[in-house]
């Protein structure tokens, strides 16, 4: 009984985690420095998600209204700056990746949480 609802919390735990660019960092990082630089970054990208939340709800519908008229040109926007990722990515397709970290690039859980930080709220 206590094995079925183990694997069903599980597998819960791992729907209910949003796969994307600044979890997978998060993983990696976990991966390669450790559990606490990893809870720095995911506390750097829970502090971002918080400044967002409280935003969207202090000043969301008074931005609502004047974001509609502004819509299509931001959509438009958005696809060509993807269709300009996928091209630069195509043309890159072959190369050597370089990597993303020196081997003697150690950094501290403070300094990974500001990291954190600054790539989420570019995200």
């Amino acid at each position: 009984m206590l094995s079925a609802f183990l694997i069903g919390a599980a597998a819960g735990y791992a729907i209910a985690i949003p796969v994307g660019p600044i979890a997978v960092l998060i993983v990696r990082t976990g991966l390669r420095r450790g559990f606490r630089v990893a809870t720095a970054a995911g506390a750097g990208t829970a502090t971002v998600d918080l400044i967002y939340a409280i935003t969207a709800v202090v000043v969301g519908s008074a931005v609502t209204s004047t974001l509609a008229t502004v819509l299509l040109p931001m959509r438009l926007a958005a696809a060509a700056a993807l269709l300009y990722l996928a091209v630069r990515a195509l043309l890159r397709l072959g190369r050597t990746d370089m990597a993303l970290d020196t081997p003697g690039d150690e950094r501290s859980p403070a300094r990974t949480y500001v990291l954190f930080i600054g790539l989420t709220l570019l995200n």
